[in-house]
């Protein structure tokens, strides 16, 4: 699993962990992210899952999920931000929720 930090200290992970609000809180509206992170987390059944974080940048407020679509849309933002550091400047992110052909519902992250 991968092991990503923009802009997050360990300690900032540390705490996402433990006080992150899920992103369905947040779907459909746009924020500006000060940082992003992947980090392994384990559940109550002891199982290692991997977890993404975003911090808004004008409240520091935490946002998780452990959507694979999201998740792999950290990963891209690491590569982004690896190419071109400065799209931290202005980055605007809004996740959204739809629905797979099955009816499934599912969630993703759209950079504006």
């Amino acid at each position: 699993m991968a092991n990503i930090k923009v802009n997050m200290t360990v300690k900032d992970v540390f705490n996402a962990k433990r006080a992150s609000t899920p992103v369905e809180a947040i779907i459909g509206t746009p924020i500006k992210v000060k940082g992003f992170a992947l980090a392994d987390t384990t559940d109550q059944n002891g199982e290692v899952k991997e977890v993404g974080y975003v911090v808004e940048k004008d409240t520091n407020n935490v946002f998780g999920f452990v959507s694979d679509i999201c998740r792999q849309g950290v990963a891209d933002l690491a590569l982004l931000y690896d190419e071109d550091p400065s799209i931290m400047d202005d980055l605007i992110v809004t996740f959204k929720k739809s629905l797979s052909k099955s009816g499934r519902e599912f969630y993703y992250m759209h950079i504006q």
